[in-house]
């Protein structure tokens, strides 16, 4: 099993140890279970991958999921293209 870790692009989760942080990844990780398609969108200042997240190449987007359900926010300043988001 190849694991890549990413920080997720356009949005902004908490951190694990942040308020809400074990919460939200508890409901990312059924999301991630099976096979997860990432597409590289760069690196931030720190130099970790960014990218974008299906779970399937049917465009199942994680990213917007996550906002949709509560656990993460967007940003629309950050956001080239919110079309997706702007409706969760």
């Amino acid at each position: 099993m190849d694991c890549t870790r990413a920080r997720r692009h356009d949005i902004d989760a908490p951190e694990r140890d942040q308020s809400c942080g074990p919460t939200a990844n508890t409901a990312l990780e059924p999301m991630v279970a099976g096979r997860v398609y990432l597409i590289r969108v760069g690196e931030d200042r720190y130099g970790r991958l960014v990218g974008q997240l299906y779970h399937s190449k049917e465009s199942y987007d994680i990213n917007a999921s996550m906002v949709s359900v509560g656990y993460a926010r967007w940003y629309k300043r950050y956001v080239l293209d919110s079309r997706v988001l702007a409706v969760c």
